[in-house]
């Protein structure tokens, strides 16, 4: 059967039947059977001058990496960093999103500073997504899932106040375009989770301050979704209230309130909102104002 599925894998001209043979091929690695053909054949894939090819390879290594034991993805590393690299060299978007993915999935693996090329790709994934919003290009939400992805697998490889100051310098890009700012907020929010609240501290007004400044250049359909914009505020805020002084962050809020802007004073309003549930002594000190 494994055979099989290997030679038709190979043979299929559609990407997406591919995804699905692949997807059929997790099970078996879930299962813990032996597959000792795997490592040749994928190997074989990536030397391909066929696209297709390589990027059936970076979704195998993608489903399969999650089974390798630490000691054995060490061993490999230098292998899947330089396929990452080669990936992320290439001129197709889909098999750079591949490599990206593959990025992600090893994150976990590392409890020390990443190093080349995994810390190469990591910054080249920051270059892409800028560009992306920039440029307009639907693959920035593709790639905004990716970094979550990446922050939520982080076992402190990667530097919190870089990833915080990387993310408040994008928030106040004026060359992004303003359909694309949402994509920023999310992963943004995600980092505030992952953070501890000492962290989380030194930047929360100026998270604050980012947050309300993106969702109101944000012409995305998504920030007037309660279920997508109020739920990741919420969750950002909740994280704020608790790391820094409650009035210094409401007065934060208070002062980008703004006459004329619906999105920002949708999103102030969602931040007062979190105020009057966990903080009724400011609220009530600024019951005016609200």
């Amino acid at each position: 059967i494994k055979a099989a599925i290997l030679e038709v894998l190979k043979k299929e001209p559609s990407i997406l039947l591919r995804e699905s043979i692949i997807h059929s091929m997790s099970l078996i690695i879930e299962s813990k059977i032996q597959w000792p053909e795997l490592s040749q054949y994928t190997q074989d894939l990536l030397q391909s001058s066929e696209p297709i090819q390589i990027e059936t390879a970076l979704k195998i290594l993608f489903v399969w990496i999650p089974s390798f034991p630490k000691e054995e993805f060490l061993l490999m590393a230098p292998f899947i960093g330089q396929n990452i690299i080669s990936a992320l060299s290439t001129d197709s978007v889909d098999i750079q999103i591949d490599g990206f993915n593959l990025l992600a999935q090893s994150i976990s693996f590392f409890d020390s500073q990443l190093v080349s090329p995994f810390s190469d790709a990591l910054n080249r994934i920051f270059e892409v997504f800028h560009q992306m919003m920039i440029q307009q290009n639907d693959n920035a939400f593709k790639i905004s899932r990716i970094i979550e992805h990446i922050i939520e697998s982080n076992n402190n490889s990667i530097n919190i106040n870089q990833l915080i100051s990387i993310f408040l310098q994008l928030a106040q890009d004026g060359n992004i375009s303003p359909n694309y700012y949402f994509t920023i907020f999310c992963p943004l929010s995600t980092l505030a989770e992952k953070c501890s609240l000492d962290q989380l501290k030194p930047f929360a007004g100026d998270i604050m301050k980012s947050t309300i400044l993106c969702i109101s250049k944000s012409l995305n359909d998504e920030c007037f979704s309660e279920d997508s914009l109020g739920l990741y505020i919420s969750y950002l805020i909740d994280s704020l209230i608790e790391c820094m002084n409650n009035e210094k962050l409401f007065n934060v809020a208070l002062s980008l309130l703004p006459d004329n802007s619906v999105n920002e004073a949708y999103a102030a309003a969602i931040v007062f909102n979190r105020f009057l549930e966990f903080s009724d002594s400011i609220a009530i000190k600024y019951s005016v104002e609200l």
